[in-house]
């Protein structure tokens, strides 16, 4: 073992998550994680803001109990390096790598995040932290600090890091990538461009929460199978008395999901695509790799595609991390696709309120086969326009529906439904 090494830290709101890495060899010498100890000032980054918002002295609280979660961490990744044959000391701690959601790298920081909470929600971290671990109170004596940049509001360093350990900022698309948990990030990439947004999902994609019997995948699969048995209907009632699932998680989870579903059909209406044009669905999260896709799509969280484009990839974020860590150029990436990406805010968006409530009831399955019939039905109709055989000025077009070929024929007078691009006047 090299006496050079280093921390990964997903910082999440529920979960705080440390690898101690050799940085010459990128291995893996220990594997950590622990509740976020600010989870006792409030289960989500609003109230955590809140909490802020209530007493200057709120802010300290925040960070110190952050750091006191991250000491204890990483005296338990020291310890488990030593079990396994590979001592080392704080001092040898020469990196460390940090990502979260913008409010948890402001706390860890030791930064207010208020602004977070009120409009235009932008922190003061969008352009990542680099400095000393002592600056912000870790007690690791040699290690540099580095925080990744965000890209704008809650959509934070977490979702670069994510991004980076899944190449998606490298493709054309169009894909999606969605990072569930307590506050959930979307992000859509297209013809080398991508946009994001964030939105709040409370509990329901957390796992082992003790406020209720199920949570994340578990919660998913159980709501999914009575669905389909006929014991939750589209509403979300439950039907009869059930030992596992009770109506409070049902309700919850119709919430977290509509938050989701809602934000992503902002993004693909932005971009001018249906949910059928998605070559890749990139779910993360820290449940992502025990989530069945049918079950996913089968509550409304995910986009009506086949499960077969539906890929997870677990905690992403830890990943790139990891790989912010050990590799110089993921963090010029990191800088180039935070400067790229667009944000949109789904506070007071037209159309994202009723989307939102569009989105809270679960699909029926015949819903499900209309809907798809639809787009299928659209998508041949535009194939066929493209083939359009119409291309002289005396040709009559026959076709019965609007037209978007911009070529120079005449309408038939009975049969063509395509109105002013049918005509010779294009």
């Amino acid at each position: 073992m090299s006496p050079r090494c280093g921390l990964a830290v997903d910082v999440g709101t529920t979960t705080l998550v440390l690898e101690l890495v050799d940085l010459e060899t990128g291995e893996l010498a220990a594997h950590t994680s622990a509740a976020n100890p600010q989870a006792r000032m409030g289960a989500d980054v609003m109230t955590r803001i809140a909490h802020a918002q209530a007493a200057p002295a709120h802010v300290h609280e925040l960070h110190s109990a952050l750091l006191y979660g991250l000491h204890e961490l990483i005296d338990e990744a020291l310890h488990a390096a030593a079990n396994a044959g590979a001592e080392h000391a704080r001092a040898e701690i020469s990196d460390a790598v940090f990502v979260g959601n913008a409010t948890m790298v402001h706390t860890l920081v030791g930064l207010d995040p208020t602004p977070l909470g009120t409009t235009p929600y932008r922190g003061a971290l969008e352009a990542g932290w680099q400095g000393g671990a002592r600056q912000i109170g870790l007690d690791l004596p040699q290690a540099s600090v580095y925080v990744p940049p965000g890209i704008r509001s809650h959509v934070g360093a977490d979702t670069v890091a994510g991004i980076l350990a899944t190449d998606l900022d490298t493709i054309a698309g169009p894909a999606l990538f969605i990072d569930l948990g307590t506050n959930s990030e979307v992000v859509l990439v297209h013809e080398g461009g991508m946009l994001c947004t964030s939105t709040a999902a409370g509990p329901a994609f957390e796992s082992g929460n003790p406020e209720n019997r199920l949570r994340g995948s578990q919660l998913i699969s159980a709501v999914a199978e009575r669905l389909r048995s006929g014991t939750i209907a589209p509403s979300g009632k439950l039907s009869a008395a059930d030992d596992a699932v009770g109506q409070e998680e049902i309700r919850q989870l119709q919430l977290a999901k509509a938050g989701v579903a809602a934000g992503v059909r902002v993004l693909l209406a932005r971009a001018g695509l249906q949910p059928p044009q998605l070559e890749a669905v990139v779910l993360a999260g820290a449940f992502g790799n025990y989530l069945v896709p049918q079950d996913a799509l089968s509550i409304g969280l995910l986009p009506d595609v086949p499960a077969e484009r539906v890929r997870f990839v677990g905690n992403a974020a830890l990943s790139g991390a990891r790989l912010l860590l050990t590799d110089a150029a993921a963090r010029r990436r990191a800088g180039e696709m935070a400067a790229r990406a667009r944000y949109v805010e789904l506070g007071g968006h037209q159309g994202y309120g009723d989307a939102f409530v569009e989105e809270i009831p679960f699909p029926t399955a015949r819903g499900r086969l209309l809907g798809t019939l639809s787009l299928l039905a659209g998508d041949m109709a535009q194939q066929s326009l493209r083939r359009c055989p119409y291309r002289g000025v005396a040709d009559h077009c026959t076709f019965r529906g609007p037209c978007r070929n911009r070529v120079r024929v005449r309408p038939h007078p009975a049969r063509c439904g395509g109105g002013p691009l049918n005509s010779s006047s294009v």
